[in-house]
């Protein structure tokens, strides 16, 4: 793996050389040598003035296909560079959802021109995706599928299929609509194949359709699909109407979005940012959740600061916190991952949030009191002093409790109040182990004084 990446460094830096040199030819070459995806993968790491050389050098349907597999960020970047008439090129190459993606990105003014210029029917198609949110199944829906009457005969539906096949891109379901474009049935390709040429598609088709309301969030939608194992999933309108579908690489790339959306929130991080992000967006963009940070660091000072005799009076005390808080913490923040991604796949709601909560609630029982005893154990060895180690036992055995409970109980409250849980969550999980992991055990150890010599 190490020499792989010293390989793709070396790459790198030649890619940037030529470019710097304006050496077109032997640029073309070398990038000629890569698949669009390892171009792509080019792009992000160089550095800002070398990306739209780099682009300009690279083939129409190579450069179309770059376009989407780079981040929002050097995307905005190569089309900034892009005179109107070369975008418009590059956007004829594409699907229609990434059209609209693009589109989407574009100043309005110039997103309008753009649009304007392109084919009459992909226009369209595209104007129908923009009206959707852009995080929404409608937004990010292809509009391609293969849908045929329910009266219709399977030769029939083959030769339609047929006909269509230059309209039509992969695609593993036939839907099968009424009169009015409405979504009544679903067809896998083997049932199609397998039946008789005489039978109608209403025999064969199931008629449980899985589907997702176009304004549906496309986290929704693409936990649908692993909820029912789907290859692909039909997208409707409000009348029921069948306006798309989700394919497959489109669910996957929810779900990765997603993902890191979610990891990034926990944090505190924004979604938009990636490590060669401009320095400046960056303080930006994480400088807020730093000063909410020390704001609830305060709290914690201020719970501190309360026994502050208790621990002039017996120093150990001073090194052993950060034990309690530490292991509290990280306890909390494992709860916290494991019911918000619960939340984001639809595996925790209303139903069962009482059992997960006692589920965290115990697991905080037992390693509370087994990381407890061993803590305790080390605390009596480094001090000679048994009530040091039952102090400290303790109160990481009621902190680590407290860790569940928090860990759990936080995001569905915020879920509740309609609250991101990936947004908030970190910050008050931890504040909540940090406050109460030195309340109990400085709040024990001021107690037993006495006992502490």
């Amino acid at each position: 793996m190490m020499e792989q990446r010293e390989d793709t460094r070396a790459l790198t830096e030649r890619i940037e050389t030529l470019a710097a040199d304006g050496s077109s030819a032997e640029l073309r070459a070398v990038l000629a040598d890569l698949r669009a995806e390892d171009v792509a993968d080019q792009l992000e790491h160089l550095h800002g003035e070398a990306r739209p050389v780099v682009f300009a050098a690279l083939p129409p349907e190579t450069a179309a296909e770059v376009l989407m597999g780079v981040d929002e960020e050097v995307r905005a970047q190569l089309l900034t560079s892009l005179e109107e008439d070369a975008v418009v090129s590059l956007l004829r190459l594409l699907e229609p959802a990434d059209v609209a993606d693009v589109i989407g990105a574009l100043p309005e003014e110039r997103a309008a021109m753009v649009l304007r210029r392109l084919p009459v029917p992909e226009a369209a198609e595209v104007r129908v995706l923009l009206e959707y949110p852009t995080d929404s199944a409608g937004g990010v829906m292809s509009t391609h599928f293969v849908a045929v009457r329910d009266h219709h005969t399977i030769r029939e539906a083959v030769e339609h299929i047929r006909r269509r096949e230059q309209d039509l891109g992969d695609f593993y379901y036939v839907y099968v609509w009424d009169a009015q474009h409405r979504l009544v049935g679903v067809t896998s390709l083997k049932d199609l194949l397998l039946a008789r040429p005489e039978q109608r598609i209403g025999e064969i088709m199931d008629h449980e359709v899985v589907s997702v309301p176009a304004g549906a969030d496309q986290e929704e939608a693409a936990n649908v699909a692993l909820r029912y194992q789907l290859f692909a999933l039909p997208v409707v309108d409000d009348a029921g109407v069948l306006v798309g579908q989700l394919m497959l690489d489109d669910l996957a790339d929810i779900a990765e979005e997603e993902a890191s959306e979610d990891m990034y929130r926990i944090v505190g991080l924004p979604e938009d940012e990636s490590v060669f992000s401009p320095l400046r967006f960056s303080v930006r963009k994480r400088l807020p959740w730093l000063f909410v940070n020390l704001v609830t660091a305060l709290f914690a000072f201020g719970v501190v600061s309360s026994f502050e005799g208790t621990i002039a009076r017996f120093a150990l005390l001073a090194a052993l916190m950060p034990i309690v808080a530490g292991m509290g913490g990280n306890a909390g923040m494992q709860t916290l991952t494991i019911v918000v991604r619960g939340l984001a796949l639809g595996e925790v709601d209303v139903r069962n949030a009482r059992r997960a909560l006692f589920k965290e609630l115990a697991l905080g029982v037992i390693n509370g009191a087994l990381i407890g005893v061993v803590v305790a154990g080390v605390a009596v060895l480094l001090s000679a002093n048994p009530w040091v180690g039952a102090i400290i036992g303790a109160a990481l055995f009621l902190n680590m409790v407290a860790a569940g409970v928090a860990g759990a109980t936080v995001p569905l409250l915020l879920r509740a109040f309609r609250v991101d849980p990936a947004l908030a969550s970190g910050v008050i999980v931890t504040t909540v182990t940090d406050c109460a992991g030195f309340f109990f055990f400085l709040g024990l150890a001021t107690l037993m004084l006495r006992h502490l010599g």
